[in-house]
């Protein structure tokens, strides 16, 4: 079966839809539609920006985890679409909703849901799997349009999220924060996500004046050690993925800029093409 997050007026919808044999000739027929009213009264120009939804479904095991435009946080049961829990981020957590709306994926870890909410001491959020409580809420950072990731550093897990300002690493666990560097993005439209090597260089990068850099993580005396090894302003990866193979990084670089695909080494951040 296929997840998606879908729109339809006033409405969001997460829908499962069969996969088929492409031999057979057979369309595909939905298995289920969960329809959500989303209230755009947080801010949201619906008539100008998008009305979303803009955050991918999470599926782990028998759920799905979704969150709409306007911040609705919702663990589905995977076959019949009903809602098992919900949250609204920014009514119970006064989490803060950028003009184009919410759109940070969930991301798994052991038994728990993290996710960006944004503001004070609840700049990350850790939720129970199974019941959507509350396991740890931290930190004052303002959120942007990214979505956390998991890295390994030196034997560590820590969650990785590009915020407003702001790029930080935090423990999965315990929510500690253990590190951060700056990061400067104009409006805090921060929307790629970073991608991080075997090598522990972490590449990030974002429009609006932000540019790309790479930072080298390590552990020293059990604290994590951040060094920037470059940083270059024609690099400007705003929408869409980052990938990594080899040495080159590879994007889509500028906002409304001429550069649909370009090439970028990650250890010198030369332009190869």
């Amino acid at each position: 079966e296929i997840y998606s997050l879908t729109s339809q007026g006033l409405l969001e919808s997460a829908a499962a839809l069969e996969t088929i044999d492409l031999s057979s000739r057979r369309k595909s027929q939905p298995v289920h539609r969960n329809p959500v009213p989303q209230a755009y009264e947080v801010g949201i120009s619906v008539e100008i920006h998008s009305p979303g939804p803009h955050s991918m479904p999470m599926l782990v095991g028998d759920r799905v985890y979704t969150v709409g435009v306007t911040s609705k946080f919702h663990c589905l049961d995977k076959k019949t679409g009903q809602a098992l829990w919900s949250h609204d981020l920014y009514k119970e957590f006064k989490g803060r909703v950028k003009v184009y709306g919410y759109s940070c994926q969930p991301l798994a870890y052991k038994n728990m849901v993290i996710l960006m909410v944004g503001g004070a001491e609840h700049a990350l959020m850790a939720f129970n799997q199974k019941n959507g409580s509350v396991v740890w809420q931290k930190h004052y950072f303002f959120n942007c349009n990214s979505s956390p990731i998991l890295i390994n550093v030196d034997g560590q897990d820590q969650v990785v999220a590009l915020m407003f300002q702001d790029i930080i690493g935090v423990d999965p666990i315990s929510g500690e924060l253990l590190w951060s560097h700056p990061h400067y993005t104009g409006y805090g439209l921060a929307i790629s996500m970073p991608v991080r090597g075997e090598d522990n260089l972490l590449f990030l990068s974002s429009s609006y004046g932000g540019g790309g850099r790479v930072l080298h993580l390590s552990q020293t005396g059990g604290k994590t050690k951040v060094e920037q090894v470059w940083y270059g302003s024609r690099i400007r990866i705003h929408f869409g993925s980052i990938l990594r193979i080899g040495d080159y990084i590879y994007g889509s670089s500028g906002h409304d800029g001429p550069t649909p695909l370009t090439a970028v080494e990650v250890k010198t951040g030369k332009v190869a093409w």
